[in-house]
């Protein structure tokens, strides 16, 4: 399924109210449908964090009808679990897999931008794509393919991770200039159950190897022809291996003379047409051998060209050939986030009956049956549970009530001062957005906390790390944050009302020269009235303030970007 899932391609003509007929998916509220096909559809999806701080993720879910066929269901889960151990700044981030409603789903970063096979049409329609540009995205793509090959299980063994499907549709280039590998959804390892039958060729045709296009058995070295057919179109702007029929295709990859790059582009050097010429040879033994040695042969050429591309030039050429749109993409997006309802479990977290995360360890490898088990047994054990567990909770939590009324009674001093009633905000558990860069060192947890937090206090969440572990390394704002939380006065509540508000980056907020906290923030209680908040970042030197209103007993949110 080429659905390029984590690709935000919405039309411009799209309104916003076609979010309000898709049902919600869990904690999701799906607000496009970005593609279908044989075994599941893609949504472009809201996940409201926070008392109106909304964002933005990519749904993949498994047909409904398919979840009893054994062989779909395991590849499904196959999937999910490749998904969850790859981890890597070059690779679209997976944030959850799990049973959601009673249907197999993997949630997935969402990421704005073009895929490449849409920016090579449009750089050629216009000219073309620099050189130093098509080497630095095939680098790019080489490093995801180097961290791939490389993966192990929990015991240090190799997982044999082979994409199979690497071509200008599963790579993508996002508005800042980042590239991002998309889609091992067909991907080989080691450790799945699942197999490709016999004469069934899995791939895009015009990319896949030679090997591969004789359902032949691959390795990685399958992943490097295909890489080099990438950067031979990204330098010429046509398909390399292209004819009328995909068995005229086939034949083409298979028996034809591959035309030298510099016979299509006189302006490429010498070199840079020697790596492509191991690149595309037709032996894997004649190929590069790792995804490494490629790379390395890559930026030794750019090295000797004195050519210096980086994500800030890739992000200046998507801008030239995708300026508006992006920006129309940017704002309809917020405009869906904005308007849609919160998904009625918009606040739960991926450990919630809800969703039950699939287990990713290579200990613990589920059978499809046992799958399929699952999702039956989903709607008639979950929410039985769920019920009962509720009422025990209400009633422990009465009879605690009860008891503590009793002793506060026994034990009050007559013409004591009232103790000051502390009212917290909701409980919530947040999970922040993923960094600018994601680190290969940080792997995806499937499960968040939930815990009850008092006001002004968020709860860390497992699926980005990154920005809370950084505001954890701050005592003093920390202190800070108790202080200011204990020293709001208690009174009437309807006098009262909440304040939440994100940044991005990151920022201390300040009321009255008082840090409140590390954005997000979530359910501040505050005096109704105008407030003007102080937002700092001290490590990259930004500062801004901004004038809110809060109305009694309601909560009130902002986003705001620092600059």
């Amino acid at each position: 399924m080429h659905s390029n899932t984590a690709f935000s391609r919405v039309p411009s003509s799209v309104q916003p109210a076609t979010s309000t007929t898709l049902t919600p998916i869990g904690r999701y509220r799906p607000l496009l449908r970005l593609g279908r096909g044989g075994m599941a559809e893609v949504f472009l999806s809201a996940w409201e964090v926070a008392p109106g701080v909304r964002r933005a993720v990519v749904v993949k879910r498994l047909h409904a009808h398919l979840s009893d066929d054994p062989g779909l269901l395991q590849m499904f889960s196959d999937e999910a679990r490749l998904a969850c151990r790859l981890e890597h700044e070059f690779i679209v981030r997976t944030l959850e897999t799990a049973v959601i409603d009673g249907s197999c789903c993997i949630v997935m970063e969402y990421l704005e931008g073009q895929p490449l096979h849409r920016v090579l049409r449009r750089a050629f329609e216009l000219g073309t794509l620099p050189i130093a540009l098509a080497v630095h995205v095939t680098i790019s793509v080489l490093r995801a393919l180097e961290y791939a090959h490389a993966a192990t299980d929990h015991l240090g063994a190799s997982l044999g991770i082979v994409h199979r499907d690497i071509s200008p549709h599963n790579v993508f280039v996002s508005s800042d200039g980042r590239v991002k590998v998309l889609d091992f959804g067909i991907a080989k390892a080691n450790s799945h159950e699942g197999h490709t039958a016999t004469g069934f060729i899995k791939g895009k045709i015009g990319y896949i190897a030679p090997e591969q296009a004789m359902s032949e058995d691959v390795d990685l070295r399958a992943d490097l022809f295909s890489a080099g057919v990438l950067l031979w179109e990204a330098l010429v702007g046509a398909r390399l291996f292209k004819a009328d029929t995909d068995a005229a295709t086939l034949r083409l990859t298979l028996q034809e003379e591959i035309p030298r790059v510099v016979s299509r582009r006189a302006d490429v050097p010498e070199e840079l047409d020697q790596v492509l010429v191991r690149a595309l040879a037709r032996s894997p033994e004649e190929r590069y051998q790792t995804a490494s040695a490629m790379r390395e042969a890559l930026e030794a050429f750019l090295v000797r060209a004195e050519l210096t591309p980086t994500d800030a030039d890739l992000k200046a050429e998507l801008d030239r050939l995708f300026g508006s749109e992006i920006a129309d993409q940017r704002r309809l997006v917020q405009s869906l986030l904005s308007k849609t309802e919160a998904a009625p479990s918009s606040y739960q977290a991926p450990a919630s009956t809800g969703a039950v995360v699939l287990p990713t360890g290579a200990a613990v490898e589920p059978s499809s049956s046992g799958l399929r088990a699952e999702v039956r047994s989903f709607r008639t054990v979950a929410w039985p549970w769920l019920i009962a567990t509720s009422a025990l909770l209400a009633i422990c939590a009465f009879l605690l009530t009860l008891n503590l009324t009793a002793r506060h009674a026994d034990t009050a001093t007559p013409g004591a001062a009232p103790v000051a009633a502390v009212v917290p905000a909701p409980p919530v558990a947040v999970a922040q957005e993923a960094p600018r860069v994601a680190l290969a060192a940080a792997p995806v947890a499937a499960v968040a906390q939930v815990a009850p937090v008092p006001a002004a206090v968020v709860a860390p969440s497992a699926l980005a790390p990154v920005r809370f572990q950084s505001a954890a390394r701050r005592p003093e704002q920390k202190a800070a944050l108790s202080a200011s939380t204990a020293a709001l006065p208690s009174a009437d509540p309807e006098r009262f009302g909440f304040l939440t508000i994100d940044s991005s980056p990151w920022s201390t907020v300040l009321l009255g020269g008082r840090a409140l906290g590390v954005t997000p923030l979530v359910g501040v209680r505050l005096p109704a009235g105008t407030h003007t908040v102080q937002l700092k970042n001290a490590e990259l030197g930004l500062e801004a303030a901004y004038t809110v209103q809060v109305e009694a007993g309601k909560t009130t949110a902002r986003r705001v970007g620092l600059k």
